[in-house]
């Protein structure tokens, strides 16, 4: 729920690895309002490994960025996400103008967030802990997504839409045209996208 205006509104998520884990690529997925993607391992002995650093979100860069080399997460290794969201007028790329209220939703002119790593685990035995794993996290997201205010919005928004009941979603403009901007579109080094900078200038045009 980012209010009009807001320049830097942060959302956090942590997860653990409940097995041994190998990273082999990470993808990002946010739309217009995206600013910045942060992904951080702290692994079982303090140590931290940077996963992915996203200084200046473009809603062009929803995909997967590979690894030079596989990322080790040890069992209990705790992961934290950050994202910052910029709905001010002063983000190029808000296509409302002026900004309003955006929430969670289906459209581009809603929000998302999310950050999704390819893993495989080590050994057999730590396969099936990931599974047991998985099975109890979908019972619980199934429950909490029953019980959620905002499936309920979405699915009210599209009852009225379908019934013509309500204005079509958006802001009254189109978005931002998805074509490579000069200096904007990321050249494709998973190091960078990674976290692992290595003083080049990543941009084309």
């Amino acid at each position: 729920d980012i209010p009009p205006g807001d320049k830097a509104y942060v959302v956090k998520g942590t997860a653990r690895t409940f097995a041994n884990m190998r990273a082999y690529s990470v993808l990002a997925h946010a739309h217009y309002l995206g600013k910045e993607f942060k992904a951080i391992a702290t692994l079982p002995d303090g140590t931290t490994r940077p996963l992915l650093w996203i200084r200046d979100w473009d809603f062009n860069w929803q995909d997967r960025y590979v690894y030079k080399e596989p990322v080790d997460l040890p069992k209990g290794t705790k992961i934290d996400v950050t994202i910052t969201y910029d709905n001010s007028a002063d983000n190029p790329r808000n296509p409302c103008n002026p900004p309003r209220r955006v929430r969670f939703g289906l459209q581009s002119t809603d929000e998302m967030g999310a950050v999704v790593f390819q893993t495989m685990t080590t050994s057999d035995a730590d396969e099936k802990a990931l599974d047991d794993f998985h099975a109890a996290i979908a019972k619980a997201v199934v429950k909490k997504v029953a019980e959620s205010d905002t499936v309920k919005r979405l699915a009210e928004e599209q009852r009225q839409l379908r019934a013509g009941m309500a204005p079509p979603p958006g802001c009254g403009s189109a978005p931002p045209a998805l074509i490579k901007k000069p200096g904007r579109w990321f050249g494709g080094d998973p190091t960078a996208a990674a976290g692992y900078p290595d003083g080049a200038d990543h941009r084309a045009g």
